[in-house]
């Protein structure tokens, strides 16, 4: 794979994150469900009291977000910097150059 030199820092700069924020939340490769569950509605508890709504309004997004903070922790850190770098080139690419990834 070709990679776009300029995409490089901030792809590095996402998965690192992503493992810190995994540590921070005290989420690890082996963390059971009913761990992440709880981790997922303590934040989404957190967003109620600091943006209003409603728990149900958060659960889900904080139930992705906990899973895919799992995920970056338990990859290989390879994979994870591939995956990011996918991620930044896609939303970095012009119309021909996603045709070409397709």
């Amino acid at each position: 794979m070709e990679y776009k030199e300029e995409l490089l820092p901030a792809a590095f700069k996402s998965a690192r994150s992503k493992r810190e924020r995994a540590v921070e939340l005290g989420i690890t490769p082996s963390s059971t469900k009913e761990e992440l569950e709880a981790i997922a509605i303590a934040r989404a508890q957190a967003k109620v009291i600091s943006d209003g709504g409603k728990l149900s309004e958060y659960i889900k997004g904080q139930e992705f977000y906990v899973n895919s903070l799992q995920s970056a922790i338990s990859a290989d850190k390879s994979e994870l910097l591939k995956s990011e770098y996918k991620e930044l080139s896609i939303m970095n690419s012009s119309f021909d150059e996603l045709v070409d990834m397709l």
